[in-house]
C-alpha cells in the first residue's frame, strides 16, 4: 500500500550525538528555548537540540537530474551571522564549477528606506532600524554584496547566474509578463533540480 514503507531516515539525535556526527563542537550542551525552539551553543552558533539524518528513498541513479547549486544570501551584512558557512559553501561550489554544474548566487537588497514593503516588514515592524538589529534590512554600504570567499566567477556573472532580490523566495522575482525569471533561467539551462 501507498505511504506504507517505513521512513528512511534515524530517529532524532540528541546533542551529543550529532554534534560527534557532523563534528562541530557543543560549547554548552545545556537545552534552552528561545523563541519557542530548543537550541543548543556550538562553536558554529545556536543549534536546535535534536537532530535527525534523512535520507531520500531512492538512489541517485534511480532519478537521473540537471542539477545547479544556489547561494543564497550570503551577503557581507550577513558574515557575523553566517561566515562561518564559507568553507563549506566553497567547497560545495568548487565541486558543482568542477562538474560543469551551474552555480547561482543571490543577494538579498533590502535596505530601510528602499520603499518596498512585504511580510518581514510586517512581522519585524520598524524596531531595531536605527540599532541595525531589524534583520529585514541591509545595513552596511556594500552589504548586498556577496562574501568574497564565495562570490560568483565572471563566468557566472556574465552568464546571468547572479539574482539580486527583494523576496525570501528567489522565483517571486519575475519579468514584465509575471514569469519567475529565476525559474526562467533554469528551464533555459535545462535544470530540474536545485540544490
Amino acid at each position: 500500500a501507498n505511504g506504507a514503507k517505513p521512513a528512511p531516515f534515524a530517529p532524532a539525535m540528541e546533542p551529543e550525538e550529532w554534534s560527534e556526527a557532523v563534528g562541530v563542537k557543543l560549547t554548552d550542551a545545556k537545552v534552552r528555548t528561545i523563541h519557542g525552539a530548543d537550541i543548543v551553543a556550538t562553536e558554529a552558533g545556536l543549534q536546535p537540540a535534536l537532530q535527525t539524518e534523512y535520507f531520500a528513498a531512492w538512489e541517485l541513479e534511480d532519478r537521473p537530474r540537471r542539477i545547479c547549486l544556489l547561494t543564497m544570501d550570503m551577503t557581507e551584512d550577513y558574515r557575523p551571522y553566517v561566515g562561518y558557512l564559507n568553507d563549506n559553501i566553497a567547497a560545495l561550489q568548487s565541486s558543482f564549477r568542477s562538474k560543469g554544474l551551474p552555480v547561482f548566487t543571490s543577494n538579498w537588497i533590502r535596505r530601510p528606506d528602499d520603499g518596498l514593503y512585504g511580510a518581514l516588514d510586517r512581522f519585524y515592524g520598524s524596531a531595531g532600524v536605527r540599532s541595525r538589529e531589524n534583520p529585514t534590512y541591509i545595513y552596511l554600504e556594500n552589504g548586498t554584496l556577496p562574501m568574497k570567499e564565495i562570490a560568483p566567477t565572471g563566468e557566472e556573472i556574465a552568464a546571468g547566474l547572479t539574482i539580486k532580490s527583494s523576496h525570501l523566495s528567489k522565483f517571486a522575482d519575475v519579468d514584465s509578463h509575471g514569469r519567475s525569471t529565476f525559474l526562467l533561467k533554469l528551464r533555459a539551462l535545462g535544470v530540474d533540480t536545485l540544490v
